[in-house]
Formats: structure tokens, sequence, C-alpha cells
């Protein structure tokens, strides 16, 4: 797993821990765990998914220590609260190292191992891959782009399973940590979002019964979804109003 160290990440990895799951985390600092098998059952590797040898480090360490991986859950992101020709290419590019390439980087070490395991992938995507929102144009292009690869490698790869989880607002530092100079400090929508427990819990259900997708998401998130495809100019419309406040 990465991004264990907070939100739905460390929420998932806990959900895990509960159900007797041995779990290998990676994040950039260490994660603080709950639950009362995380001793025994959790070890941790400090990397970041930005660059490929800490993934390549991080596959080989789960391996080496319990000589196989039957899944990998891809949490770690990180957002964006700028518009466009505020944020310079370094910026723009750090994002989709985090948000895209990070999967890139993990997959081509881990997909043997799943192949022999006949293995899962799951990964913490964004209903903003779908709906386009001002302030937000690195974040939206690069779940779509994480979305796009899991749609290839899922035809390429029929002996492993693959999820997409387009998460909508979760109650979370998500947005507060994100890049730019118009992040919000857990704004409203974030603060009536889902509890992360709730999502990952959704998440372990989806991957029991082999979904493909789910959209853990509210009213307000679910609703533009679907205007996205039936009424994109209303969607347009309500996207510019949002970008004003």
């Amino acid at each position: 797993m990465t991004g264990v160290s907070s939100g739905i990440g460390k929420a998932v990895a806990e959900a895990l821990l509960g159900d007797g799951a041995i779990v290998v985390g990676m994040s950039r600092r260490r994660a603080i765990l709950s639950s009362k098998d995380a001793q025994k059952n959790y070890a941790h590797f400090q990397g970041d998914v930005s660059r490929a040898a800490d993934c390549s480090r991080f596959v080989k360490f789960s391996f080496a220590r319990y000589h196989r991986i039957d899944g990998i859950i891809h949490c770690a992101g990180v957002g964006m609260r700028s518009r466009f020709l505020d944020m310079d290419n370094k910026l723009f590019r750090r994002i989709f190292e985090t948000n895209f390439f990070s999967m890139v980087y993990l997959f081509r070490d881990v997909a043997s191992h799943l192949e022999k395991s006949h293995g899962f992938v799951a990964v913490i995507s964004s209903v903003q891959s779908e709906i386009a929102l001002p302030n937000r144009s690195s974040y939206g292009a690069s779940k779509r782009a994480l979305n796009g690869l899991l749609e290839s490698l899922r035809i390429e790869h029929p002996e492993i399973h693959f999820l997409t989880v387009n998460a909508g607002y979760v109650d979370t530092n998500f947005s507060q940590n994100a890049i730019g100079k118009n992040r919000d400090n857990r704004g409203e929508r974030t603060k009536k979002g889902l509890a992360a427990k709730d999502v990952a819990q959704k998440i372990l259900a989806a991957l029991s019964k082999n979904k493909e997708k789910i959209t853990p998401a509210g009213y307000f998130e679910k609703m533009a979804f679907f205007l996205s495809r039936f009424a994109p100019f209303l969607i347009k419309k309500m996207a510019r109003k949002y970008g004003k406040n």
C-alpha cells in the first residue's frame, strides 16, 4: 500500500489489518496505525512514490519480507489549488510524478508478482478525472491519465483484477495539503465529505466482489458526475461559478 500515513490510505490499512491481512505500507513519513494487529502484521517502507527507485525498492522490500504479493492499493496522491498560468512547469510535472507516474513505476515492478498470485491493483482516483473544475487542471489531468492507464492495463493483464476508485469529497486533510496559492483549509465541502473509514470499507467490499469501478461520493459529486455526461453545458456553467467563489 502507498499513502498509509493519513487519509484514505491510513483508513484502508487499518481496515485490512483488522481483517487479518498482512500489510506493507509506503509513505514519506512513518504511519501511526491504531490497529492492535499493526505490530505483528504491518511493515513500513519509508519512500517517495514520485521516485522510480523508491518504488522499485518498495516492491523488492515487500517480496523479500513475505515472499508473496497479493495486491497493491495505491492511495498516495497530491492535489492542487491554483490557476494554470499561476503554476510553472516544475509544479505541474511534480503533480504528474506523484499522481500518475508513481503507478507506472509501481506496476512495472509488481506486475510479475501479481500475475503469479492472480492478485489485484486498486487505485484511488477522483471524480475530477471526469469533471473539470477551475484551479485543478493538473490534478484532474493526472487522474484522467491514471484512469486511462488502468483501462489499458486491465485489457493487457486479464489475470490481474484492477479497481478504479473515483472518490468524491472525503473528510481528510487532502485539500489542506494541496499545492498552490488557492488551497483551502479543509473547506466546507471537504468537512461534509465521506468519512475515510467508510470509503475504506467500500473499497474492500468492491475488491471482494471483483468490481472494476466505484464512485464513493456524496450527492453533490454524483449529480455533477451525471450532468457531465448528459448535460455538459450545465456542468461547465456550474464549474465557472464554482471557480469565482
